[in-house]
């Protein structure tokens, strides 16, 4: 979707000299190195339908609660 920039910024930034030492230090230079085969293998459809699913269900989760805080509550126009 973004021609491999996000891609190519998470390269940049993982292959600088402070970005190496630091994964080296933790022992997550070959876990980084898939996940950034992994990222690159990702379809912008897979992305697209991920992101969709997330945000229905997020809405839902959060939509809920909400509407039972903010409800009016109805008052009948013929009791006063």
């Amino acid at each position: 979707m973004d021609q491999g920039f996000l891609l190519s910024q998470m390269s940049r930034v993982m292959s600088s000299d402070e970005a190496q030492q630091a994964l080296k230090q933790y022992g997550m230079t070959e876990m980084m190195n898939q996940s950034l085969t992994e990222l690159a293998q990702i379809r912008p459809i897979d992305y697209a339908l991920n992101m969709l699913t997330v945000n229905i269900v997020v809405g839902f989760i959060l939509g809920v609660p909400i509407s039972l805080i903010l409800q009016r509550s109805q008052t009948n126009p013929n009791s006063k």
